[in-house]
């Protein structure tokens, strides 16, 4: 049975990581052989990530315990640098032929426990866009209601972040242009930064260069900066998003930002589940 989706020409033995952070949801084999990993996201666990036609998944079964968590146990959450499978060909099409290697990514929305909705996933990355490679420290899953929060922080520490590109010229041009923006704003608070022109202009310009333009790609300093500032401001009224999600596989560029090993998950982090919240714990 063919389901909704979307399919990426990644080749066999890509490391995958969680297009945001989550926690396992079922490991399972489909109908037609397929291997299959999905990943609840912590932010909305009402949102679910499945990864098919995986050659390998690099985590113990014992994860998919839903029972437990229910319980208030405590579990472990996987972050956007960890590995949790190896992309392949698993599976049969439906002709009963072998497939190409690729990756098959579902985004599934629960409403509740009898339906579910399959999402476009190219939909859900920044600004309502095409998901991008995570910048290796932008924390993209936050719940809506905390992206204002972490809006402030960064730019609180703005300056600071400008001051220490000094040194490398490729950055002069573009930190005196966010500097000049940042200097007709950096009073404000709360959704008045939204409703400033001068933040929206700055936020515009980052954009250009990065997600656009492709003037500065990942691992550099504009690109990590532009994902908090795009990611942060994206809150109620302004953007109705309410899940963002990073490519799930890593390119062989961006390897040094991932741990590329099994993980270790008797480390932390841990969370329960208490009060209908989410809680972080030491393990």
């Amino acid at each position: 049975m063919l389901t909704p989706g979307t399919d990426y020409d990644v080749g066999s033995g890509t490391p995958l990581v969680p297009a945001t952070p989550g926690f396992v949801s079922v490991i399972m084999r489909g109908r037609m052989g397929a291997l299959i990993l999905g990943i609840y996201l912590l932010s909305n666990f009402r949102y679910v990530v499945e990864y098919v036609h995986l050659d390998d998944i690099l985590l113990d079964y014992s994860f998919e315990d839903k029972e437990k968590i229910m319980a208030g146990e405590p579990f472990r959450v996987l972050q956007n640098n960890e590995p949790v499978a190896i992309s392949g060909n698993t599976g049969k099409g439906v002709d009963g032929g072998i497939l190409p290697p690729h990756l098959h990514v579902n985004l599934l929305y629960f409403a509740n426990k009898d339906s579910k909705d399959f999402l476009d996933f190219e939909k859900y990355g920044l600004d309502g866009g095409k998901p991008i490679f995570w910048d290796g420290e932008t924390w993209l899953g936050t719940s809506q209601s905390k992206r204002l929060g972490r809006l402030e922080s960064t730019l609180q520490s703005l300056e600071l972040t400008l001051e220490s590109w000094k040194g490398d010229k490729s950055l002069e041009e573009l930190a005196g242009k966010l500097k000049d923006y940042y200097n007709n704003f950096k009073d404000l608070s709360g959704t008045q930064i939204l409703d400033s022109k001068h933040f929206q202009d700055l936020r515009a310009l980052l954009k250009r260069v990065t997600l656009e333009g492709k003037d500065y790609i990942p691992e550099t300093k504009p690109y990590s900066l532009a994902q908090k500032v795009l990611a942060y401001s994206m809150v109620q009224p302004y953007y109705n998003q309410p899940i963002i999600v990073c490519l799930p596989f890593i390119s062989p560029q961006l390897v040094s930002m991932y741990k590329v090993k099994k993980p270790v998950y008797e480390e932390g982090p841990f969370y329960i589940l208490k009060d209908g919240f989410f809680r972080k714990v030491k393990p």
